[in-house]
């Protein structure tokens, strides 16, 4: 009975899904279990569903088939249950643009799907509408933690975003779980060091903190270097300071899935390569996300209140 009521809530409540529309599946090997039980459930919900499962691809960001991408475009609701994350694609941006609702749930567990996906999205909706609107009206971002990350940079004339938890217009596009506001930060501009200390994509939960240096918006140096080396490995493109997030969903907790962890109140995190689909000027084919705790947030030299 809970997996119904939570996939009930994520069609009907996150999704808005109605009588007639189409219901499309996108998993691949790894995720394939809990979507083949979401899909199991949608049978019984009423929709016309399609399930459809791809090979996995090496990092987040890497692009589908183009016959994926052709079949995304077709659907009135896609739920993207793959172990890479395909949000930041091509075909992603191009399915949103045809008007399809998409939820991105990349690396979802079934402990975090039941943990987070029967929330009641429209509290946390007003929380990140209000921090995305503080980004958005801001200039300049400095970000500080007691264990040594400082850095600034600038978000003038960027749009702050908000991944909300409830697609229920055409063409609306976010993760579930939700609950972060993000922006793309001027390219070139930022300056600084970051210490990450929570998880990072591909690499889980962190048992050693990573420190990375960003000069003119760019990672120079990591430490450890095998973090830059990855990245690195890419191409220069991946080496853009793609995003800053923040946190703000209070039942999120990090365990090292970033789907979840960088939803995680008290938290914050960058990105590396990709910022194209959200207001920036750089297409990677990559997209890495790094959490970390505790930041202080000064928007134009003011403390922001996430509260």
């Amino acid at each position: 009975m809970k997996n119904v009521a939570l996939l009930n809530n994520v069609l009907f409540n996150s999704m808005g899904l109605k009588r007639g529309e189409s219901l499309l599946f996108i998993t691949d090997r790894l995720l394939y279990p809990i979507a083949d039980l979401f899909y199991g459930i949608s049978l019984k919900l009423g929709p016309e569903s399609l399930f459809v499962k791809i090979p996995d691809m090496e990092v987040d960001g890497q692009e589908p088939s183009s016959a994926v991408a052709k079949i995304l475009k077709t659907a009135d609701v896609a739920l993207l249950m793959t172990s890479k994350s395909l949000s930041h694609t091509r075909a992603r941006r191009e399915a949103s643009k045809s008007g399809v609702r998409i939820a991105s749930m990349p690396g979802i567990s079934y402990e975090v799907a039941m943990r987070s996906l029967s929330l009641d999205y429209r509290e946390i909706k007003r929380l990140v509408k209000m921090i995305s609107d503080k980004l958005s009206k801001a200039k300049m971002v400095r970000v500080l933690t007691s264990k040594g990350t400082d850095i600034s940079f600038s978000i003038e004339s960027r749009i702050g975003l908000g991944d909300y938890g409830i697609y229920k217009n055409k063409g609306d596009f976010g993760n579930l779980p939700a609950g972060e506001a993000f922006i793309a930060p001027l390219e070139g501009s930022a300056n600084g060091v970051i210490v990450i200390d929570g998880s990072i994509a591909g690499l889980g939960r962190l048992s050693k903190d990573v420190k990375v240096w960003i000069e003119r918006g760019r990672l120079i140096k990591s430490k450890p270097s095998k973090f830059m080396n990855s990245i690195s490995s890419f191409g220069d493109k991946a080496l853009n300071l793609a995003e800053f997030g923040i946190g703000l969903n209070p039942e999120a907790k990090v365990t090292g899935n970033v789907l979840e962890d960088e939803k995680v109140l008290n938290t914050a995190h960058f990105a590396f390569g990709t910022n194209k689909s959200f207001g920036g000027k750089v297409d990677a084919g990559i997209h890495i996300d790094a959490v970390f705790f505790d930041p202080k947030i000064y928007l134009d030299s003011k403390r922001l209140n996430l509260s």
